[in-house]
């Protein structure tokens, strides 16, 4: 998923690398607090994912306002 996301979106133009980068952070924290061990995801990752989580779910919406909505996202 993580290839197809940059491949798709990031080095097609439609994301900003910014974006590109903020989806890898959510994969490697979603990866951390799944397989760390004795590695965990501290609340100030888990704050910053959650950011950039709503960041790349904005950009979705604009592709498909009209089945996704926002008002939780604000």
């Amino acid at each position: 998923m993580r290839a197809a996301v940059h491949r798709d979106l990031v080095k097609a133009g439609e994301w900003p690398e910014e974006l590109g980068r903020d989806y890898d952070y959510l994969v490697d924290v979603c990866e951390t607090g799944d397989y760390g061990g004795v590695s965990h995801v501290n609340e100030k990752e888990a704050t910053e994912a959650v950011e950039k989580a709503r960041a790349i779910l904005k950009r979705v919406h604009s592709y498909a306002a009209d089945i996704f909505l926002t008002d939780s996202l604000d």
